[in-house]
């Protein structure tokens, strides 16, 4: 799964995703660009998602207790178990496929 969570009260999407990623990947943010932004309907609950290309520093170690891996993979590498929302996502940047509004 790509590194992510809840926005807190009071935060931006741009600080959530730089703790999110300091919480679950233990890595610092040096530049970050909006890649799109998305809906899911699923679970019974409209989550609005805010897609980030982030560019680290340093390699990535889990960083609490719900995160049992955390690596970088090559591009051509997707791991077997990504999620279809997450193998979209990759390919629509990837490959510069159309970007779909539904996650």
């Amino acid at each position: 799964m790509l590194p992510g969570g809840g926005i807190r009260k009071g935060e931006t999407a741009e600080a959530a995703i730089e703790r999110e990623v300091w919480e679950e990947l233990r890595l610092r943010i040096v530049r970050k660009e909006v890649f799109g932004q998305f809906v899911s309907k699923r679970e019974g609950k409209t989550d609005n998602i805010t897609l980030f290309i982030c560019h680290t520093q340093g390699d990535p170690r889990p960083g609490d207790l719900e995160i049992l891996e955390a690596k970088f993979y090559a591009r051509d590498s997707t791991p077997a178990n990504a999620s279809p929302a997450t193998r979209r996502r990759l390919s629509e940047f990837l490959e510069g496929c159309s970007v779909q509004q539904e996650w």
